[in-house]
């Protein structure tokens, strides 16, 4: 993986020592005197799956993923099984077995905590079983502004005779619009026909279906158009409207989630 993604050293051994990762399409039933289960397949039977011995506690995984929207909800998931067999009482000496027991952790670039939460203690299994975790948080902040996130993974447990899980499908999931990157309407144009600032051009980014409609002062429609690059010249029926505030109303869908929006304001025309 990419430098400073994951702490461990990445080895091609099918069965990775204390402090070391891979990447694998199978894990072998034999892996220290069959002491972890065997993984035949990925979760979904058709990739890679991380595999990983850790060796203490602390962060083990590390992602930064940027261009996300502030004031928008996303999860952060992934699917995990605890590689060790069930063991009798006092194996290794130890009392307590050593489970994976993981907080995921959403934070700004500087470290200021998002939000966080934890898996608690992924126990062993009779047999090899995937489970789901996830943290479902919203990023703070003025809906205008895009934005970078740290994804951070910490397990609690110590390794040794323990400790060892796979992890596959580790996904960033948006749940709602990027509200500020749809669209952005001028508070002011001036057809005067000297190619600066000629027509009401509206700004639209990532939308689905998508109208506007503007209204004169007496409630008369004086332009519609469903098209994504709206112009409007200031002119009704061929001839230019008067100067002053003119209403306008605007809806439009969202890409990710087919929501939809509705806004209204106004604009100044000037000649």
């Amino acid at each position: 993986m990419p430098a400073g993604r994951i702490p461990f050293t990445y080895v091609t051994a099918n069965c990775p020592n204390d402090g070391q990762y891979t990447i694998t399409r199978a894990v072998s039933d034999t892996c220290y005197t069959s002491t972890w289960h065997g993984a035949p397949s990925d979760r979904s039977g058709n990739g890679n799956m991380l595999v990983v011995n850790a060796p203490y506690p602390g962060e083990f995984y590390r992602q930064t993923v940027n261009g996300l929207c502030n004031g928008t909800s996303y999860v952060y998931s992934f699917w995990i099984a605890n590689l060790n067999i069930i063991l009798p009482p006092l194996t290794c000496d130890i009392v307590v077995p050593h489970n994976p027991d993981i907080t995921i952790i959403a934070q700004r670039p500087d470290g200021s905590l998002i939000d966080s939460v934890s898996t608690g203690v992924i126990d062993r299994t009779t047999s090899l079983q995937w489970r789901q975790f996830g943290l479902s948080f919203t990023i703070p902040g003025a809906t205008t502004d895009s934005s970078s996130v740290v994804i951070r993974l910490v397990d609690k447990e110590k390794g040794g005779c323990g400790n060892d899980f796979v992890m596959d499908d580790l996904t960033l999931t948006q749940c709602s619009d990027c509200y500020f990157s749809s669209v952005f309407v001028p508070d002011v144009f001036t057809p005067n026909g000297d190619g600066l600032n000629d027509v009401l051009e509206i700004f639209s980014g990532n939308t689905g279906a998508f109208s506007m409609t503007v209204y004169n002062r007496w409630g008369s429609v004086v332009f519609a158009s469903d098209a994504r690059q709206l112009r409007w010249d200031g002119t009704y029926l061929g001839e230019p409207c008067e100067e002053g505030l003119y209403t306008w109303t605007l809806t439009y869908a969202g890409l990710t989630t087919n929501r939809q929006f509705k806004r209204t304001g106004r604009v100044l025309l000037l000649r």
